[in-house]
């Protein structure tokens, strides 16, 4: 009876022994299998990170904001960055966005005499914010000094001021009682444009085409209205828009903002939360969490492998923008087909700790295709039409249109004494 108890007691031991092996067991092997997968996968890219960087900067791929800033300062006389700035002191947003309202509602086709009226008053008002809107314009270059080592902290807050600028030169050239005042603002709408393009990054390039658009849009129907005798004033109007930036241009701020932000992640400074908050308001972005949102141990190999395989990204892309750069159109194609290699390549690491890697290149060709198709057609369409009008509604040859494939052309539907 005892030999029984003893052996029961010993196997209860064994038992004990054994579920507390695997009940620890099981974590550790999954916690080992975890870290042991996480450095095969992320540890061999975390160590070349600096062997990347060495190839970025000869390669002359940005990484810092330092590497973005020009040579040669501009000027203040020259730089339409100070008029710009001045212009929010006479009309601070409060007072702006209530007038931006009226200003639009009396532009509009449809506006009563009434609308247009107000508008009038609000353009006489703001005479003083149109002068020096016109003085911004005129001047060679736009520098806002922008600090890119802020990463997704900088702020942008001029292409607002801008946006509403160019409403206001708009609504003047809609409500111009000659083709000369009307497209001597549509002229001034196009430059600022220029201007708010003038800082590399995907956002300024894409209020840059914004403001194109509005200049575009006022420029055809400022034609409509008075007919022949603003075609002299439209034909020195067309170069207005100036030569669109390479989209080597506008990525070398993305390149920035990518390798800043990672080394904030490794740094312990920034969080994914952190990205989050960055594009909140105010009062929710004062909770941002601090540190990172890693483990401690294999945080910063993960963002180092990150950040390796972004420089990695930019420098490839960087080669085919440089290689193709005197064919716009052949530049936006071939860097297309190669970020969609690199999406298709970070579709088997697609982890939270990836998931910008492999969500930013879609990002930075569909704004490519926006940076070159649309600004390429509307040039196009001006000049067509300008080019009818002056061989009087005759036909011309008409240009292919980039958003066709096949170098497709444009097409002319002709409307009674006029056409589209």
């Amino acid at each position: 009876m005892a030999v029984v108890r003893l052996y029961g007691m010993a196997l209860s031991r064994k038992l004990f022994l054994g579920c507390t092996t695997i009940g620890l067991g099981v974590p550790l092997l999954t916690l080992g299998g975890g870290l042991l997968w996480t450095v095969r996968t992320f540890g061999g890219d975390a160590q070349r990170l600096e062997e990347e960087r060495a190839a970025a900067r000869r390669e002359g791929v940005p990484l810092t904001g330092e590497d973005l800033r020009s040579k040669v300062p501009v000027p203040d006389a020259e730089n339409a960055a100070i008029p710009i700035r001045e212009i929010k002191k006479l009309w601070p947003e409060s007072k702006r966005r209530q007038e931006e309202h009226l200003l639009d509602a009396g532009r509009k086709a449809t506006a009563t005499e009434t609308q247009r009226t107000e508008a009038r008053k609000i353009l006489v008002r703001l005479a003083p914010v149109l002068a020096l809107a016109y003085e911004a314009a005129n001047r060679p270059a736009c520098d806002f000094e922008y600090d890119f080592n802020l990463g997704v902290k900088l702020q942008f807050p001029e292409l607002a001021d801008m946006r509403a600028l160019a409403r206001l030169l708009c609504t003047e050239a809609e409500l111009a009682d000659s083709p000369e005042k009307a497209f001597a603002a549509i002229q001034a709408t196009a430059r600022l444009g220029k201007h708010a393009g003038a800082a590399p990054t995907l956002i300024c390039g894409l209020v840059n085409v914004a403001i194109g658009t509005m200049a575009h849009r006022q420029f055809v129907l400022n034609l409509a209205r008075f007919g022949g005798p603003a075609i002299p004033y439209a034909r020195a109007t067309l170069d207005s828009w100036g030569e669109s930036f390479p989209l080597s241009h506008y990525l070398g701020g993305e390149s920035v903002f990518y390798h800043v932000s990672a080394q904030q992640f490794i740094d312990g400074k920034l969080t994914m939360k952190d990205l989050t908050d960055s594009y909140s308001t105010e009062e929710e972005s004062g909770r941002q969490s601090k540190g990172s949102d890693l483990p401690p141990v294999i945080g910063p190999m993960v963002m180092g492998a990150w950040a390796t395989r972004g420089i990695m990204y930019w420098r490839g892309a960087y080669k085919v923008l440089r290689e193709n750069e005197a064919n716009p159109s052949r530049a936006h194609a071939e860097f297309v087909a190669y970020s969609q290699k690199w999406e298709e390549s970070w579709k088997s690491l697609r982890k939270p700790q990836n998931i910008l890697l492999s969500i930013l290149s879609p990002v930075y060709t569909q704004a490519g295709d926006k940076l070159y198709l649309q600004p390429a057609t509307e040039q196009r369409l001006r000049e067509t039409t300008l080019a009818l009008l002056e061989a009087g509604g005759k036909d011309v040859p008409l240009p292919p249109d980039p958003y066709a494939p096949n170098n497709a052309p444009l097409k002319l539907r002709r409307e009674g004494k006029g056409f589209t």
